[in-house]
């Protein structure tokens, strides 16, 4: 008996073990491309100007929009040896094989 809740117990701890997992690699997908302070409206939340920033007109909310294309990659921009930032562009584009590939990628070089 205890054997069977013990082998019951772990297949749940599997099953959402399997399910959180694949939230957590949609999220880190998303995180590639996506502004860190677009919100789920497309709101910014920024507490700084952007260039990708527009009037919210339609929406009574005091937050800007965000007009930004969601092909943001700004994790380079930390970099500061111009081969890590070759490297990390590389690693990224490798990355979206199952997704749209990115303009700026750099092909091959």
């Amino acid at each position: 008996m205890m054997q069977d809740k013990s082998t019951a117990y772990q297949k749940s701890l599997d099953r959402l073990t399997d399910i959180y997992s694949n939230i957590v690699l949609q999220a880190d997908q998303q995180s590639l491309l996506r502004c860190p302070y677009k919100n789920v409206s497309d709101e910014c939340t920024a507490s700084f100007g952007c260039r990708n920033q527009r009037k919210n007109v339609a929406g009574g909310g005091n937050r800007l929009l965000c007009a930004g294309d969601n092909k943001l990659e700004y994790r380079t921009a930390w970099e500061t040896d111009p081969r890590a930032v070759v490297d990390a562009k590389k690693r990224h584009c490798r990355r979206q094989s199952a997704m749209q590939r990115l303009t700026d990628c750099p092909r091959n070089r």
